[in-house]
């Protein structure tokens, strides 16, 4: 069965109108005659969305029951049961509540497009898995519901629905995307013209990156070999002499005037080892490159005006920069060296010869033994020209195993290369070559990985287990020695990434380490002064020979009394944090109105006779967390606040809702600084956000002191549920951090 094409509406930000292109698309293909049903679009009440809905089929959605609440969720059994010709599914990175057949919406879609049916579906750029990461840079806000991006560059079409931050946020003014009560937050913090700027840019540079690859893959089944001017490439020609940094300049000048352009250098290596390369410029000008954000790559070629051309045509370069010979004038009587046959050659592709302090001086500038030592040396030369750039980067960890296979897939232009490894106890016998099970693929690039190493055409042996298997065209035997040096770099990036693996393995160790030893400065840190008051206090009562009225014997044992009272409920606070860290606190958490927390733990607080201003405005939605943790935490912040509050000063305590969070905020006036106390209180407190998937944040009070940020998941409506950018979404970025309290449970 033909698969289904996918069409993909992409935005920079929730509220740019995807899911009303997708529904307007919709319904232009059912007014001319195409069968179109709709599997999963929410609306969130925003009329203009609900009135494009209006006269199209819904297909029932599957409802799922989960921790006794019924959760509704696309029905793609339904969908392709009832096989329309397009169907139409919103928030393909949805996460799907627990129990559901399949854990992303994406998976669905997959499935509806293996049965042949098209989609239109939409999609945010800060829900793609590449740029997860630089979101969070930006944004500050994690983003926990994302889309392998293979799916989306898979997609047949991907359309920009774009919009300026100017004209987004006088949409959110308006109220056309979210309620009133959820502006405010929303346009001071996600939703800043900085943020959907920076949000946009990334959209553009991804969308033109698939675009690109559209482009490529078109010139290669039309068998188009001349350049298209689509955008600019520059490629700077390397020869491995000093010349190469200022060629490098210049090339990355051109590359700026026209905004987006890339840039490339290449460094061409020759069989007969005369190439005239030093690794040491090699290897400084491949960090100058990178450092102007252009990419390094290394061919070989006997030919090099050939090679050159070749590499630049297979890139799209609209410019080659070359620097100019630096033959004396009677070499170029008798040749016209790489610059001027490059330029004969080039076609459309504009050539810059660049003029520098090496031209005309000869290339024999640094002896005439040099290439003599080079003939001698055979191959030696090209080896060292080409590894010496990739050993560096290997071992200062800056160039991935990843990345080395595909230099060397792209140096030789193999179909794929392949690091097999051989499984631990498997059998080693003759005809273990043969047999896929004796091996495993530690690493792969390219299409069509081998499986054992009889799959390729070349074997390169590393040792340890290792073998490197290349496919695509077998190699000559001159070769050998370069292939085999990869291989060792292959086998040294591979043991770096399994030590970084490990590292990462034992990094809750290390944090446990840092944890007791936090704990054990905070027990020395509060046990000490109730210890010594009580110390002190029954000291004095035993001295028979200290004058003592009535008065004074009541107030030591008064001070005694409350000082070990002090200790017992330390000695509480800290059984509870060892609780903590040993995983055997019980968590029960439920959806609870903050009006409910704050009064409770207020009442804890009595005793201390300080007063507490609070301001919680209306409309704070409920929150889903322990009742008695989140008390405890509120009176751990508070006491600690006022400890250290100067006199006069009240503590703060206020409440906002920030995308799908509700945050408590205990604001200090004391001299504390934004790293906290070091009391066991925090401590505590810290330990018992965790636990429940909370966070506790500290952050500097205006005007001096300390402020703690309890943010806690809010309950939103079924209808109107919220993800981490304010962009609506269902229930299950909720229901999954209580899924996950429940195993720590």
């Amino acid at each position: 069965m033909e698969r289904g094409q996918l069409r993909i509406y992409l935005g920079a930000a929730p509220g740019v109108g995807k899911t009303f292109a997708m529904l307007a698309e919709g319904r232009r293909r059912a007014e001319r005659g195409t069968d179109v049903a709709v599997g999963f679009v929410e609306t969130y009440g925003r009329p203009r969305t609900a009135a494009l809905l209006e006269g199209l089929e819904i297909i029932p959605r599957r409802s799922v029951p989960y921790r006794g609440t019924s959760f509704t969720e696309l029905d793609a059994d339904a969908v392709i049961a009832r096989r329309p010709q397009v169907a139409l599914i919103d928030e393909l990175a949805h996460t799907n509540v627990p129990g559901s057949p399949r854990t992303k919406r994406w998976q669905d879609v997959e499935r509806i497009l293996d049965a042949g049916i098209a989609v239109l579906s939409t999609v945010n750029i800060q829900h793609l898995d590449s740029v997860n990461d630089v979101v969070r840079q930006i944004t500050g806000v994690p983003q926990r519901e994302t889309v392998p991006d293979e799916i989306v560059r898979r997609a047949d079409q991907v359309e920009l629905v774009d919009i300026t931050p100017e004209a987004l946020r006088r949409r959110m003014a308006h109220g056309n995307i979210y309620t009133a009560d959820k502006v405010d937050a929303a346009l001071t913090h996600y939703f800043r013209v900085g943020n959907l700027t920076a949000l946009r840019e990334l959209a553009l540079l991804w969308l033109a990156d698939k675009v690109d690859d559209q482009l490529e893959s078109y010139r290669a089944d039309h068998q188009i070999a001349g350049t298209w001017e689509a955008r600019e490439r520059v490629v700077v020609a390397l020869t491995g002499g000093p010349e190469g940094d200022t060629l490098i300049r210049r090339a990355s000048r051109i590359a700026e005037r026209t905004r987006g352009a890339d840039l490339l250098a290449v460094h061409v290596t020759r069989d007969d080892a005369l190439a005239g390369a030093d690794s040491d410029h090699l290897a400084g000008q491949r960090v100058l490159v990178e450092c102007l954000g252009g990419t390094y790559h290394q061919v070989v070629g006997d030919d090099i005006p050939t090679a050159l051309l070749d590499f630049a045509r297979a890139v799209n370069a609209t410019q080659v920069v070359l620097g100019a010979s630096r033959r004396g004038r009677l070499g170029q009587v008798f040749s016209r060296g790489v610059g001027l046959t490059t330029t004969a050659r080039s076609g459309p592709i504009d050539v810059h010869l660049v003029t520098h302090e090496q031209a005309g001086r000869g290339r024999r500038a640094a002896g005439g033994r040099d290439v003599m030592k080079r003939r001698g040396r055979g191959h030696a030369v090209p080896d060292t020209v080409m590894l010496s750039a990739l050993a560096g980067g290997v071992l200062r960890g800056e160039r991935t195993l990843d990345a080395l296979l595909e230099q060397l897939r792209e140096t030789f232009g193999l179909a794929s290369v392949t690091l097999l490894e051989h499984r631990p106890g498997a059998p080693l016998t003759p005809d273990r070559q043969r047999d896929p099970r004796s091996w495993r693929i530690a690493a792969s690039v390219g299409a069509e990985p081998c499986a054992s190493p009889d799959e390729g055409d070349v074997d390169i042996p590393v040792g340890d287990g290792l073998t490197l298997i290349l496919r695509g065209r077998t190699l000559p035997a001159a070769d050998r020695r370069v292939l085999e040096a990869f291989a060792v770099q292959a086998a040294i990036a591979l043991r770096l990434r399994r030590l970084e693996e490990e590292v990462e393995r034992l990094r809750p160790v290390a944090e446990a380490d840092r944890a007791r030893a936090a704990l054990l400065g905070a027990v020395s840190h509060d046990l000490r002064i109730p210890l010594a008051s009580a110390e002190a206090a029954v000291d004095s009562l035993a001295d028979a020979n200290a004058e003592q009225t009535g008065d004074d014997h009541a107030q030591l044992v008064a001070t005694a009394r409350d000082s070990l009272a002090h200790l017992d409920r330390l000695v509480g606070t800290l059984l509870d944090v060892s609780r903590v860290q040993a995983g055997t606190l019980g968590i029960d958490a439920q959806p609870l109105a903050v009006e409910d927390i704050i009064p409770t733990a207020l009442e804890g607080l009595a005793a201390s006779g300080q007063p507490v201003d609070i301001r919680v405005p209306d409309g704070i939605p409920e929150v889903l967390t322990d009742p008695t943790l989140a008390e405890r935490i509120l009176v751990n912040l508070i006491s600690n606040a006022q400890h250290h509050n100067p006199p006069g000063r009240h503590v703060l305590l206020t409440a906002s809702t920030h995308a799908d969070r509700v945050e408590l905020r205990v604001m200090g006036h004391g001299p504390a600084t934004v790293d906290g106390d070091t009391g066991l209180g925090l401590t505590l407190a810290r330990a018992l956000a965790d636990a429940m998937g909370a966070t506790l944040m500290p952050e500097e009070t205006p005007g001096g002191g300390l402020t703690m940020t309890l943010s806690l998941p809010a309950v939103a409506p079924a209808t109107t549920p919220l993800d981490d950018t304010g962009d609506e979404t269902a229930h299950p970025a909720v229901i999954n951090r209580v899924a996950d309290w429940r195993t720590r449970r």
